[in-house]
């Protein structure tokens, strides 16, 4: 699980001491910018990891680069499930396999106390957790979750409602073992694509009024592939994404779709859900 850019190997381990739980305290910190009033405490995260969860550390050279915790839950249906809480990799880390070894390992963990399902939220409007969470390692999501946390005080989430999509990861399933072994390739985008969108004078895509009517087994829903960029030039263009996807996301959900891929096109850097009935 060592990334090969680096001259010293990356480490994972179950955090275990006090100094372990406070290293990752300082990790929320750097890593989203979190104010010392919304850190997950070293109390907490030593309990849970007493008591079934799963808290994991991973370290370069001793320095502590990046995290994961979580811990038991139940599906509305009584399924045992481990619900990862968070996951986050320090900023001179990402890109380097980092957060890919720390998600292996929890699946790991969680597949030794004999769970088969891992679920988490993230905010659908950030592309490359999409990616990640769909393409690389093939979660999918029925469930959206409008204003999840009311208003966040960290620096990447302020600003705009704190929407999430639940993912969930069945660990055996058989797309999920070829997406962890390279073996299942993206579709090609079609033209059902939902909400086909037109380009501003900064380059940012904008949502059409009104999207396209469901009528296919596959559609596809089109995010911005930098929403960062957007919020920092164009904030009501980012709060309008916002609505417009809640909107789809909600409306699909109830036709009986789900999110089971995700499509990034680095040519014209144009990013994709995929979802089927």
């Amino acid at each position: 699980m060592s990334p090969t850019t680096h001259e010293h190997p990356l480490t994972i381990a179950p955090a275990k001491t006090i100094a372990d739980f406070r290293a990752i305290e300082v990790l929320q910190e750097e890593i989203w910018g979190t104010s010392a009033m919304d850190v997950v405490p070293d109390h907490l995260l030593l309990t849970i990891a007493k008591n079934g969860g799963i808290v994991l550390l991973a370290q370069r050279a001793a320095r502590p680069v990046g995290f994961a915790f979580g811990f038991l839950g139940k599906t509305a249906e009584g399924e045992l499930k481990h619900c990862s809480h968070q996951a986050g990799v320090i900023p001179a880390e990402q890109n380097t396999g980092v957060g890919y070894a720390l998600k292996l390992a929890q699946r790991e963990a969680a597949l030794a106390q004999e769970l088969s399902l891992m679920t988490w939220t993230f905010d659908p409007l950030q592309s490359r957790n999409a990616h990640f969470n769909m393409r690389k390692l093939g979660a999918t999501s029925r469930i959206y979750l409008p204003e999840l946390y009311g208003t966040m005080r960290d620096a990447l989430n302020a600003d705009i409602p704190s929407d999430r999509l639940e993912a969930h990861w069945r660990l055996n399933a058989p797309d999920t073992l070829r997406r962890l072994t390279g073996t299942l390739s993206a579709p090609e985008v079609s033209a059902a694509v939902l909400n086909p969108c037109r380009t501003d004078a900064l380059g940012f895509p904008v949502p059409p009024d009104t999207p396209q009517k469901l009528s296919a087994r596959r559609h596809f829903i089109e995010i911005p592939a930098d929403i960062a960029a957007i919020k920092a030039k164009n904030h009501p263009l980012a709060l309008a994404w916002r609505m417009h996807t809640r909107e789809l996301f909600r409306h699909c959900f109830s036709a009986g779709y789900h999110i089971c891929d995700f499509i990034y096109q680095p040519a014209d850097n144009r990013a994709f859900y995929v979802l089927t009935n």
